[in-house]
């Protein structure tokens, strides 16, 4: 089940880009690799298991906000904006999320 999930998954990438329009991909894949990135931090590194509910919502609320920052923006004039967009705004709002997190914890003494 697991096997067939990924090959649709890896299947559905292209159609994502519309025609010619596959340069897109390469912000795609930025984006799916940070997110990546900070969910295996967030459950390997053992100082941020204990806030890792909060960096995954806090990763999601990015995904969602950068998504919604450059929906209708025209890819082709602002590539690498998009790309620094899909990069950034995860990456800033999980750590803002834990930031908030930890100083919330730590008023409430736990």
């Amino acid at each position: 089940m697991r096997r067939n999930f990924s090959a649709l998954i890896v299947l559905a990438i292209p159609t994502i880009a519309e025609a010619h329009g596959e340069e897109v991909l390469g912000s795609i894949f930025a984006e799916v690799v940070t997110v990546a990135t900070l969910f295996a931090l967030l459950t390997i590194v053992p100082a941020l298991k204990r806030y890792s509910g909060a960096g995954f919502v806090g990763c999601l609320i990015g995904v969602l906000i950068s998504w919604a920052t450059i929906g209708d923006i025209p890819y082709r004039k602002n590539a690498n904006f998009i790309t620094i967009v899909l990069i950034a705004f995860p990456i800033v709002s999980t750590v803002l999320v834990l930031l908030l997190d930890k100083l919330f914890a730590s008023k409430r003494g736990a």
